[in-house]
């Protein structure tokens, strides 16, 4: 699957509510950013609403930490990714 499609798209429609936005380099920017802390911010919830409490009922204690462990490095690296997108 291609995503990189995801935040152009996310651009389009974003700048079509704030039009003036859409001139300048920093409003391009700011809808790659808005839209990966969008996308970080559901990581974070898959991680903790679905995937530990999967975890939690599990007998080993491994896993549960290893979720916990998981679940800020992940979630920071989806924000980080806004950083190395390119505006288009």
């Amino acid at each position: 699957m291609n995503f990189s499609i995801l935040p152009e798209a996310f651009f389009l429609w974003f700048s079509t509510i704030l039009t003036d936005l859409s001139q300048y380099q920093f409003g391009k920017r700011f809808t790659v950013i808005c839209f990966y802390i969008i996308l970080s911010k559901a990581a974070d919830m898959i991680i903790s609403n679905i995937l530990l409490p999967i975890a939690i009922r599990t007998s080993f204690d491994v896993d549960e930490h290893f979720v916990r462990f998981i679940r800020r490095p992940a979630v920071l690296s989806v924000f980080l990714l806004a950083f190395s997108t390119p505006p288009s």
